[in-house]
């Protein structure tokens, strides 16, 4: 704050008077700085509180904590908080942030491997059940390769904490299975000789 003083001046030679002036004095209040702020976590189903220390902690000071100081879920963007200096006015610090919690990746158990027959789609492959998610096939088309080829697959999990994932995984094709028709008639009256159908 501001303050006032009397100050006296002497001088050294005996011929001048001494004077007496009013001094104004203006004290800046210190600042006080917020240090080791932990604002981002890993989603793990738990809450999570900011924390923080300050630089110093000088008798009468508290923190006014201001916003969302907590998370348990993932939020797009985080949430905003902000921290103040009060209780002492010979001190100020302010610390504005953001509280995050990140997604992870979702535990996907045993990646699928699948097997279909040449020139069939691979939108006709029948994805797995799983309980926490839905796997997708992202190759598309006519599958026009016989042996083991690398596809890609998506796990796209229900909740919304966790990352949706790609991950390759092996799809084996088989020949095709040949079909035999026939616009003749395969019914004949037996007379010994050979017949064509």
């Amino acid at each position: 704050g501001t303050n006032y003083f009397r100050a006296i001046f002497t001088p050294n030679d005996i011929n001048i008077t001494p004077t007496i002036q009013e001094v104004k004095v203006i004290v800046s209040p210190k600042e006080i700085t917020f240090n080791n702020v932990i604002s981002t976590f890993n989603y793990d189903g738990n809450e999570h509180r900011i924390s923080y220390t300050l630089s110093e902690n000088p008798e009468g000071v508290i923190v006014v904590e201001t916003g969302t100081l907590s998370l348990t879920e993932y939020v797009e963007g985080g949430e905003t908080f902000t921290l103040t200096i009060s209780g002492n006015s010979n001190y100020i610090g302010t610390y504005t942030g953001t509280i995050m919690i990140n997604k992870v990746d979702p535990n996907m158990g045993v990646i699928p491997t699948f097997t279909t027959r040449y020139g069939e789609t691979y939108e006709s492959i029948n994805m797995p059940v799983h309980s926490e998610g839905t796997w997708h096939l992202i190759d598309t088309g006519i599958i026009t390769q016989v042996g083991n080829q690398t596809v890609s697959l998506r796990f796209v999990p229900n909740n919304s904490n966790y990352n949706t994932v790609v991950v390759n995984t092996t799809l084996t094709v088989l020949k095709a299975i040949s079909e035999i028709t026939s616009s003749l008639p395969s019914q004949f009256t037996y007379d010994e000789n050979d017949k064509n159908i």
